[in-house]
């Protein structure tokens, strides 16, 4: 029995150069409105974001439930900052403390998801930069190769 091979619409590359390197979409020349009753700082978290180079691949239809709650979660944190260096009763500190720290584990992971913290815009960009060198030297081989007459 012979070695089965993926179908050439499996593969990423194809040769032929028919394969596309994957790009970001440019971010969306108007902002999407940001949720009812953010704050400045959640508004202003959500304003940066949209400046970003990974904002052109989100698809509000799809993950802007998910995105809006990153927002809100952002700007609830940072009011819980507030009320946490006013209080001082020990007990209430440890439970505003347990609520921030629950509510930054959710942000982190949805910057994760969406793209936003160093290392993940590092990976997505180096995926793209690895997808583009594949396509080049794809290229490459093949303008090389011997032509037959």
């Amino acid at each position: 029995m012979g070695v089965r091979l993926k179908p050439a619409g499996n593969l990423a590359f194809k040769r032929g150069g028919r394969g596309v390197v994957p790009v970001l979409p440019p971010p969306p020349a108007n902002i999407p409105k940001a949720p009812a009753g953010l704050g400045d700082y959640g508004a202003e978290a959500w304003t940066d974001f949209w400046q970003t180079d990974v904002s052109g691949a989100v698809n509000m239809k799809r993950d802007g439930e998910h995105l809006r709650e990153w927002a809100r979660l952002v700007d609830a944190r940072h009011e819980l900052w507030g009320v946490w260096e006013e209080v001082r009763s020990y007990r209430d500190k440890a439970a505003l403390w347990r609520q921030i720290k629950d509510m930054s584990a959710e942000i982190t992971r949805a910057e994760q998801v969406f793209g936003m913290t160093p290392l993940y815009k590092m990976r997505l960009t180096g995926a793209l930069d690895q997808a583009e060198a594949a396509e080049q030297s794809i290229k490459t081989r093949r303008d090389r190769r011997p032509v037959e007459a």
